[in-house]
């Protein structure tokens, strides 16, 4: 997903990306939930869980509480010259062990934004079905 760093001031852009991220995180047949991207949430502290008086921040946090995700990311992922470094590329599971292994890393060519490396780890289960299957076209031995 992303967010322009704009859209707070556009409220319907807001209110839009909160109700995608809660009918995914509410959907009863949805398992395994992950949903990252580049959030723009230059002012919530994602270790404490605190942010500003923003109501868009609010919003949102509000949001991500309510869908029960988990927030893997707490150290800077962007950083610019003359800029404090911040928390804007986020990656949210419905399982808190549904990653590992996460590393930030040097951005791509002249990007200023981390690359996020993890492992992913979900599970299926497979029902083993077995059916009997007559080979007719072979003769039977009397």
């Amino acid at each position: 997903m992303y967010r322009s760093p704009a859209s707070s001031t556009i409220r319907p852009n807001d209110e839009n990306l909160n109700h995608q991220i809660r009918m995914v995180s509410t959907n009863d047949t949805a398992t395994h939930i992950l949903i990252m991207g580049d959030f723009n949430y230059r002012n919530i502290n994602w270790k404490s869980g605190i942010t500003s008086t923003s109501l868009s921040e609010s919003s949102f946090i509000d949001t991500i509480n309510d869908g029960h995700l988990h927030q893997h990311v707490t150290n800077p992922t962007r950083a610019r010259a003359n800029q404090c470094p911040g928390v804007l590329d986020l990656i949210f599971t419905n399982e808190e062990n549904m990653l590992s292994d996460l590393e930030i890393m040097a951005p791509l060519s002249k990007s200023d934004h981390a690359v996020l490396s993890f492992q992913l780890n979900c599970y299926t289960t497979f029902e083993e079905v077995t059916t009997i299957h007559r080979q007719y076209h072979k003769e039977t031995s009397q």
